[in-house]
């Protein structure tokens, strides 16, 4: 599962990377240490590793903006990580592993001191994509036309099993890549 997750991570941060340069470079993103283990560890001493919280680095300083907006995670697989299954959960039920992924991905930004989060999940057989905070997607919002995209996006709001609020944006992949313009991003990182 290990080399099959590393793979796609590597297969994302070249697509982020294209898309940000507008397909001119496949090189300004990459894989954090470990997937951002080492930065977890140091942050149980207390201390800080910058750059190496989440799944993705900026590997040249002009990928950096993103890196400061979103502290991005990548999920390849985990067929149960779904909204609907946070939503219809028995009481009992412990959390699911899209809750899990937000929890920790939320915590993982505060540690980095992102200002947002990011989750990329591709499900087998599925489509990849993108879930973040709602409020986040209306600021991309601002600098797009909402109303020409509202139907790619779907919108939920959940309460997690520690009773805190959670409210996302989740779209493919492949649109948010179509809508949103690194300009955007850029200019979130002011």
């Amino acid at each position: 599962m290990a080399g099959k997750g590393f793979s796609y991570e590597r297969k994302i941060c070249n697509q982020l990377s294209l898309w940000w340069t507008n397909n001119k470079r496949d090189d300004i993103f990459w894989r954090t240490s470990g997937s951002g283990a080492r930065a977890t560890t140091r942050s149980k001493i207390g201390k800080n590793t910058f750059g190496q919280y989440g799944d993705i680095q900026a590997n040249d300083p002009i990928g950096q903006p993103f890196i400061d907006v979103f502290l991005t995670e990548i999920k390849r697989g985990y067929p149960n990580a779904t909204v609907s299954n946070i939503i219809d959960a028995a009481p009992k039920t412990k959390a699911n592993q899209l809750e899990e992924f937000i929890t920790k991905t939320r915590h993982s930004s505060v540690l980095a001191g992102a200002y947002s989060w990011m989750i990329i999940h591709k499900r087998d057989r599925r489509e990849p994509t993108i879930i973040i905070p709602r409020s986040n997607a209306e600021k991309l919002c601002v600098f797009t036309n909402c109303a020409k995209y509202k139907k790619l996006f779907s919108y939920i709001k959940f309460y997690t099993k520690q009773k805190t609020s959670c409210e996302i944006v989740q779209i493919l992949f492949y649109d948010f890549l179509q809508i949103v313009k690194p300009e955007q991003i850029i200019e979130m990182s002011k």
